[in-house]
């Protein structure tokens, strides 16, 4: 028995013929069924076929029909704007007058654009008058003369106070040395003596030292003095400058109060000249509003036609059929000329590794033409999506389950494919 030829490929000719013959059926239908006729109160929406294209495509008219009440409406309005269109073309003529003449604004109130007069706002502060400020203290009658003066006298109260103090210890240190015995000159008495003096030497050193402290005081007596009186002087100064500052600001609030009242009064007749070209201009329009309004009429009420839910029919993949066949056709001749050359000889090995679809449902034109070696019934037969001239050799799958478990295998629909490799 010779071996099947492989399958013939889809002419591509007949395939796109067959695709475009779907996709218009689709198309068609999708037509017909998204064309509704609607009826509403004020008028109703029908679909009718008019004829059909050369492809057979049916050509549609769609009607709107008016309910008779709004067809009156209808009727009345358009009568209505016909005779309104006529008055308004006897108004051409008084509007082109309207506007052949120029606007006339000589009664207007012109406009200003000086505002409020400013020239006295923003004057310096006069100054001329006030004492000047100082930034040193005037130290009045502060002299080097007056504070050794007061050192001297401070000095010297103190001295009408030591001088006759220290003669009388003088002489109680002479009469008390000469009482014990120890004669001028002697070591014992220039001890005495020179403890004396040094006393007496600390004693008018204080005393200095008392006098210069009183010349301080007095020198910051003076100073304070002076600064008392630097400080008047400034306050006099700020007082002034303050009292002119006040009067500024009251000139100036002044002035910026009649700036005001003038710019409001310009303001005023700035706006009076506005309103005034309004009424220029309105009155130039009054003429061409009357004609536009009798020219345009109310419109009928056209009926409300609800949106329809579209219905979109998917379109048949013709092609993609065709070619998924012609590949299923082309891969079982593939698979049988790689898996089933040794079933050509009846009772042979079927040693090749190939794996085909055995599930008896998915043949026809089954006949028994021999056995393998092993005892297997040997078929022929047609795939269900084989053409006529296609013919296909092997074995039943319910067959080999119980023998050779092992070379069956399932796939996720069930259906069952044999090992060839494991038969034998």
């Amino acid at each position: 028995m010779c071996a099947p030829s492989p399958p013939a490929p889809p002419d591509p000719a007949a395939t796109a013929a067959a695709q475009t013959q779907s996709n218009i059926a689709t198309a068609n239908n999708n037509a017909s069924l998204n064309r509704v006729n609607q009826v509403t109160p004020y008028g109703n929406l029908t679909y009718a076929i008019n004829g059909y294209t050369d492809t057979g495509t049916p050509q549609y008219t769609a009607t709107v029909d008016l309910s008779p009440q709004e067809q009156a409406i209808f009727n009345n309005q358009t009568q209505g704007q016909i005779n309104q269109g006529g008055i308004a073309l006897g108004m051409q003529g008084q509007v082109a007058n309207s506007y052949n003449s120029p606007i006339n604004t000589g009664g207007l109130p012109g406009l200003n654009y000086a505002g409020g007069n400013t020239s006295g706002i923003g004057s310096q502060i006069n100054t001329s008058g006030l004492p000047s400020l100082t930034g040193s203290v005037n130290n009045g009658s502060y002299s080097p003369q007056a504070i050794k003066d007061a050192q001297d006298a401070a000095y010297n109260v103190q001295k009408q106070y030591l001088d006759p103090q220290y003669d009388q210890r003088q002489k109680s240190l002479d009469n008390s040395l000469i009482n014990q015995g120890i004669t001028q000159g002697s070591e014992a008495a220039t001890n005495a003596q020179t403890l004396f003096n040094n006393e007496r030497q600390q004693a008018y050193g204080n005393a200095q030292m008392q006098a210069v402290q009183a010349g301080q005081n007095e020198q910051n007596v003076l100073f304070g003095q002076g600064l008392q009186a630097s400080q008047l002087q400034n306050q006099a100064n700020q007082q002034g400058f303050g009292q002119s500052a006040a009067q500024l600001q009251a000139q100036n609030q002044a002035q910026q109060q009649l700036y005001g009242q003038q710019y409001q009064n310009a303001g005023f007749q700035n706006s009076a000249n506005q309103q005034g070209l309004q009424n220029i201009f309105a009155l130039r329009n009054q003429p061409l509003n009357e004609y536009n309004a009798l020219m345009t009429g109310a419109q009928v009420q056209s009926p409300n036609f609800v949106s329809v839910p579209t219905t979109n029919q998917a379109g048949t993949d013709v092609a993609g059929i065709y070619n998924q066949g012609y590949q299923n056709q082309l891969a079982q001749y593939q698979a049988s000329q790689s898996g089933l050359n040794n079933l050509f000889s009846l009772g042979g090995s079927l040693g090749a590794a190939a794996i085909m679809a055995s599930d008896r449902r998915l043949k026809r034109d089954i006949e028994r033409v021999g056995e393998t070696a092993g005892g297997l019934p040997v078929y022929e037969y047609h795939y269900i999506w084989d053409g006529p001239e296609t013919r296909h050799r092997g074995v039943m799958a319910d067959e080999v389950a119980p023998i050779f478990p092992d070379a069956v295998i399932y796939d996720a629909d069930g259906f069952a494919s044999v090992d060839y490799s494991k038969v034998h």
